[in-house]
């Protein structure tokens, strides 16, 4: 709707003055809130898939983040890189994207909070054409939750496989 739009640009007009005057009027307490801020103007920007603008935003939230965010914002510094980390991939920054998919798997206290990070990695790997890198990783995950990738499977085994996994998922 055309109220809906004026109130997104409203929107961002706000946290573009607030930015403009964060580095000389906001205190070190506040910057996680404008941080916030910023996460939030990059959720919409991506919403209206104005990945560019996205990008922006989310590399201001990065910017006013503590050095030890990961362990003062942890589940915040999550949701931050893996949308950095897609804006970047959409503004065709794939290193940039690997580099902060990097970050996040090094950061990460458990497997299961950087399973969207990897999900992201190979999808990103797979249309760079880079398919036995992205198997490799795959493998590499699944061993890390104790799922076994055989070497090799004959075609009985490969039925028998294949009639569980869609057991499994018919559950």
């Amino acid at each position: 709707t055309s109220k809906g739009q004026d109130l997104s640009g409203a929107f961002f007009q706000v946290v573009d003055q607030v930015n403009h005057g964060v580095p000389s009027l906001v205190q070190p307490r506040m910057q996680i809130d404008i941080a916030e801020l910023n996460f939030n103007a990059g959720i919409k920007a991506t919403d209206f898939s104005d990945f560019g603008t996205a990008y922006a935003y989310l590399n201001y939230a990065l910017l006013l983040l503590p050095k030890n965010h990961w362990s003062s914002h942890y589940q915040f510094s999550l949701q931050l890189f893996l949308l950095r980390a897609k804006a970047a991939y959409s503004c065709s920054k794939i290193e940039e994207a690997y580099g902060v998919l990097k970050e996040i798997i090094k950061n990460t206290i458990c497997i299961e909070d950087s399973l969207d990070a990897y999900y992201l990695y190979v999808g990103i790997l797979f249309a760079c054409e880079e398919r036995e890198e992205a198997y490799l990783l795959c493998r590499e995950v699944l061993s890390q939750l104790n799922e076994i990738i055989p070497d090799s499977m004959d075609a009985e085994e490969l039925a028998m496989v294949i009639e569980e996994t869609g057991g499994l998922l018919a559950k």
